[in-house]
Order: structure tokens, then C-alpha cells, then sequence
């Protein structure tokens, strides 16, 4: 699974309840539809775009120093998203301590 800590548990909770087995077996474009939603809900935004220069897609998390450009969307999503995790757990451990 992509989401880790603090994000895994409340985007669960948020969007499927604690059916975490039914979250591990949905395909990877709904997961990351959802996680991206999720991470919309609580203000970390996740972008992906083509990106014409080099045919690869760019994925990035708004409002950090974030971008990566890999050769699929998938890819590109998949490291945003894990970043968009870091993110979520870095606040939550600050506002915890």
C-alpha cells in the first residue's frame, strides 16, 4: 500500500470505513482516485500532467517542493501520492507534539 502512518488510517476510515481489505483490492486507478480525494479533504493537492517535452507525465504535490516526471501517469501519481503521505504524517506528528 501506498499510504503509511496517520494517512493510511484516516483516509481509510475517511473514504471506506475500516474495510481495508476491500480498499487492497480495488484496482490502482480507483486507490489512487480516492487517495487523491482524501488528500484533497484535508488540503495536500496532488497534479498530474503530460509532459510534452519528453513524453513522460509530470506529477507534483502543490504547495511543496515537489515534482517528479516519470515515463507513466502511474508512476508519476504513485511517488506524488507517497509524498503526499510524508507530508500528511509530518504534520500530524507536529501538531501531536
Amino acid at each position: 500500500m501506498i499510504l503509511t502512518g496517520k494517512a493510511k488510517e484516516e483516509c481509510i476510515k475517511a473514504k471506506i470505513g475500516n474495510e481495508i481489505n476491500l480498499f487492497e483490492s480495488m484496482l490502482p486507478i480507483y486507490k489512487n482516485a480516492l487517495l487523491i480525494e482524501w488528500f484533497d479533504s484535508v488540503g495536500i493537492y496532488v497534479n498530474s500532467d503530460y509532459f510534452e517535452l519528453n513524453k513522460w507525465f509530470y506529477s507534483e504535490v502543490l504547495d511543496s517542493n515537489f515534482a517528479i516526471v516519470k515515463p507513466t501517469r502511474q508512476e508519476a501519481l504513485t511517488e506524488a501520492i507517497k509524498k503526499a503521505n510524508e507530508i500528511y504524517n509530518e504534520k500530524w506528528v507536529h501538531l501531536l507534539n
